[in-house]
């Protein structure tokens, strides 16, 4: 998470804009505000990390003038707003999913019912046709019987 501090209260006054001062990216320590006092630069407006020590190459280099300052301040907020947005719709994402995996467990469950319902109805079916076969079987030797019924009067009828 980023460290952001104000920089000075007169800004209104002096004409200046009052940014934050966030920290160096190198460094991971706020920034600071300085105002130039050399010649060619006299007067303008410069951010840099408090470990940069003018001239010494082998201290941290991070120095922006205001303008590139507040532009990437800009670029910064438009990312973090996009975070934002993005981890919005993360959220409502995840709330979905959440959604789906319950519609998902009622859809096995229905699925696991139908699937013992077919089953009950195979078990039916299959005593249903065990039964018809035992009537067919019955069927078959009552006929048989009649027949020989029917055999044996008529040979005594003659």
């Amino acid at each position: 998470m980023r460290s952001v501090s104000r920089s000075g209260s007169s800004s209104a006054a002096s004409g200046r804009m009052d940014v934050p001062l966030v920290n160096c990216p190198h460094c991971r320590v706020p920034v600071i505000r300085i105002t130039s006092k050399k010649k060619e630069t006299y007067g303008e407006v410069f951010f840099k990390c408090p470990n940069n020590v003018k001239d010494d190459p082998t201290t941290c280099g991070w120095i922006r003038s205001e303008q590139q300052y507040v532009h990437a301040l800009a670029k910064a907020a438009d990312e973090v707003r996009e975070e934002v947005r993005h981890g919005d719709v993360n959220s409502k994402l995840k709330v979905e999913l959440s959604d789906m995996k319950l519609q998902m467990e009622e859809f096995k469950h229905q699925f696991d019912s139908a699937v013992t319902e077919i089953w009950k109805m195979k078990v039916q079916m299959a005593e249903l046709k065990h039964q018809l076969s035992v009537r067919h079987d019955s069927a078959l030797v009552c006929a048989i019987c009649v027949s020989l019924l029917v055999g044996f009067v008529v040979s005594k009828m003659m």
